[in-house]
């Protein structure tokens, strides 16, 4: 098919040289730009297909735990100045969805983490996967695994995420079963629609006359009115990486490993999620490279 629209192309009459040359680039371009659409669409349908294969499994001792960076929050004051508008700096905010199954239904609950100064760093996110599983463990202590969905920025997609699973484990009691990473643009439903609901919530709040400057003030503008329910707040006026000269250990090609399962000792990766047999690491080898 390909190899009919070269011909038509260069059997078309143009003006120029250069308009035959220019229609060739334009097909060409378009042939690789589609691919990489249809591929694109293809990864997504596959990693979705682990999200539904995780909830078919859930049940009361078990929880599938979906998390994203929300886009940074803007302060805002009920009456603003124009110099007020300008060169404000984003408030950083974590959201954590938590499911479960329970006589046959599923369950949510929301954890919300507003930090006051973060660089949202890999360090950060293992901060809070710690304490939302400690969290959980202590009101539910009958889970005994979960399982993580978070998406391909580098803060989730690290080594050092990957590395940190059996210290999370010891820390909290529950065994990490699996960490997926979504493709881009696909996978972090839960977490967006609770952004949306809580950024609604805000919005009412400044409009009674209340401003929203800093963390503290987001925090109760989120638990006005009863606050939003299956949503909890944590305000932490600080959260970063530590200043170390250690080198951070890097598993090699981790970009292109999209599903981590782990075993004692060590975890086998999938490109694609189900495919083939998956590639074995030692986990052993990273996690005393890793300064916690």
């Amino acid at each position: 098919m390909l190899g009919e629209i070269n011909e038509l192309v260069k059997q078309a009459s143009f003006d120029s040289e250069d308009d035959r040359e220019e229609a060739l680039f334009v097909r060409k371009h378009s042939t690789e730009v589609i691919q990489l659409w249809k591929a694109h669409q293809l990864r997504s349908v596959r990693q979705d297909e682990s999200k539904q294969h995780f909830l078919q499994q859930l049940d009361t001792s078990s929880v599938f735990i979906t998390q994203d960076w929300a886009m940074k929050f803007m302060p805002r004051k009920y009456r603003e100045s124009q110099a007020d508008w300008f060169g404000k700096r984003g408030i950083s905010w974590h959201i954590s969805v938590a499911v479960r199954r329970q006589n046959n239904h599923l369950h949510s609950q929301g954890f919300v983490h507003i930090i006051q100064n973060c660089n949202q760093g890999s360090k950060a996110v293992v901060s809070i996967m710690e304490h939302v599983l400690v969290t959980l463990k202590k009101e539910h202590p009958e889970i005994v695994k979960a399982r993580f969905r978070q998406d391909n920025s580098g803060c989730y997609h690290s080594t050092v995420t990957i590395a940190s699973v059996p210290v999370l484990e010891r820390e909290s009691g529950i065994v990490i079963a699996d960490i997926d990473f979504s493709e881009p643009q696909g996978g972090k439903g839960p977490a967006d629609r609770m952004a949306a609901t809580i950024k609604g919530h805000i919005r009412r709040n400044v409009n009674e006359g209340n401003d929203v400057t800093n963390a503290k003030e987001m925090e109760k503008a989120i638990l006005s009115h009863g606050g939003l329910q299956g949503i909890r707040v944590c305000v932490v006026e600080f959260l970063g990486e530590p200043i170390d000269n250690l080198p951070t250990p890097k598993i090699t090609g981790i970009s292109k490993l999209n599903n981590f399962k782990f075993c004692p000792g060590g975890v086998r990766a999938w490109q694609p999620f189900g495919i083939g047999l998956g590639k074995y690491l030692n986990l052993f080898r990273y996690i005393f490279q890793i300064k916690c």
